[in-house]
């Protein structure tokens, strides 16, 4: 099927949807105990308390057209009806605004993204507002894993909803999840269709987390407007990066260290002056690593 693409401007709203970039970690294996992390820049490992562990990485292993991709490896645990485990990336208000999403107008919108697991079977993947309280908004539907081990290419289109609060700004509108193997709290049966509740999964969905071995990896992940996955929209790494720096920038680190001037204010206090390389989607917390 041919697309013709001439002035569709930037179609994929996600960031780092390839795994290319990965400032946190440096390609280095992070192990995660019953806690959240980044795998690579923008994706995140979700886990609500539990006992579980895993590590998470960017790895050099992806389908053709790609390179990196981001692995999650189950190391222990379960997840209990509390207990839920996903990865997921958040979409800037400002970003997805022009969806119409939550007003009469709200588009359809398409997920695609190439997968991998050793674990075959039916998995979940879906939407949710950033919005809790009592209006927590939720999509999930299935997709299916036929092959051990081996990269299959994925696409779901899920209708935005016409309803709803949800944040224009630079708060999250809208959270991307693919579920890992969450408990019963958090998934039901009820697919393709939105819900007020916060359902991560299909109930039917394969339990990463009851599995000794377990891995999953993923990459190539585009979201865009209307009902036809187009091609990957490959940026430059230098226009990604930046893309990734508004929410997150690890301060002058090379191969050497950290190269930082301070300033000595006085015998008992220095002074450090930080210039971002952009604009920040809001004033930084700064963590001393």
């Amino acid at each position: 099927e041919q697309f013709n693409l001439i002035g569709a401007g930037r179609r994929n709203l996600l960031i780092n949807g390839d795994q290319r970039i990965d400032q946190r970690n440096g390609g280095s294996s992070l192990t995660l105990n019953g806690w959240s992390g980044y795998a690579t820049d923008r994706m995140r490992f979700g886990a609500r308390p539990s006992t579980g562990t895993a590590t998470i990485q960017q790895v050099a292993d992806a389908p053709e057209g790609f390179y990196h991709s981001a692995k999650i490896s189950r190391l222990t645990g379960s997840a209990g009806a509390s207990n839920y485990y996903n990865l997921l990336t958040k979409i800037e208000g400002n970003d997805i605004a022009h969806s119409g999403i939550g007003t009469d107008s709200a588009q359809d919108i398409t997920i695609s993204f190439w997968v991998k697991s050793n674990l075959t079977g039916t998995w979940s993947v879906g939407l949710q507002n950033e919005v809790g309280g009592g209006d927590r908004r939720s999509y999930n539907t299935e997709y299916t894993i036929n092959s051990a081990s081996v990269w299959e290419y994925k696409t779901v289109t899920i209708p935005l909803l016409q309803s709803g609060v949800w944040y224009y700004d630079n708060r999250a509108g809208l959270q991307l999840q693919f579920d890992l193997g969450s408990g019963s709290d958090y998934t039901n049966t009820t697919l393709n269709q939105w819900q007020s509740a916060n359902i991560i999964a299909s109930a039917n969905a394969v339990r990463f987390f009851e599995t000794t071995g377990a891995t999953w990896q993923i990459t190539g992940v585009q979201l865009e407007l209307g009902k036809v996955a187009t091609p990957f929209e490959h940026r430059s790494y230098g226009e990604e990066l930046a893309l990734c720096q508004r929410y997150f920038y690890r301060l002058g680190y090379t191969s050497s260290g950290y190269m930082i001037t301070m300033t000595g204010v006085s015998t008992t206090v220095g002074e450090i002056q930080y210039f971002p390389p952009v604009t920040m989607r809001t004033t930084p917390t700064v963590v001393l690593n």
